[in-house]
C-alpha cells in the first residue's frame, strides 16, 4: 500500500552521523560521519548536557538555508547571528 511506500525513506542534510559506511549522497548530503561531537557532558553520572564544545566539528557545519524556519535553538538563542548554525539543537557561543 501507499505507507510501505513511503517506510523507510529518509534524507539527512547537514548532521553529524556515527554509521559503518557513509550513505548514498540520494539520501545524506553534506554529513559528517564518525566524528566525536565534543558535547559538553555525556553519561558522567548520568547527566547528558549536549551543548557543543569549542572543538566540536558541529559548530558553524549547519545549513543557513535549512536552519531559516529554525532560528532559534533549544535555549532560545539566534542559530543565525554567526558563520553558520551549529548542528544539533544548541548552538555554540
Amino acid at each position: 500500500g501507499l505507507l510501505e511506500d513511503y517506510a523507510h525513506q529518509f534524507d539527512f542534510q547537514s548532521c553529524l552521523l556515527r554509521n559503518v559506511e557513509p550513505l548514498s549522497e540520494d539520501v545524506a548530503t553534506k554529513v559528517l560521519y564518525n566524528e566525536d561531537p565534543h558535547f559538553k557532558a555525556i553519561n558522567r553520572n548520568y547527566h547528558y548536557d549536549f551543548h557543543l564544545d569549542s572543538v566540536s566539528p558541529a559548530v558553524n557545519a549547519g545549513d543557513s538555508l535549512l536552519s531559516l524556519p529554525y532560528p532559534l535553538d533549544a535555549d532560545a538563542n539566534d542559530r543565525l547571528k554567526d558563520d553558520a548554525p551549529d548542528l544539533g539543537a544548541y548552538e555554540f557561543f
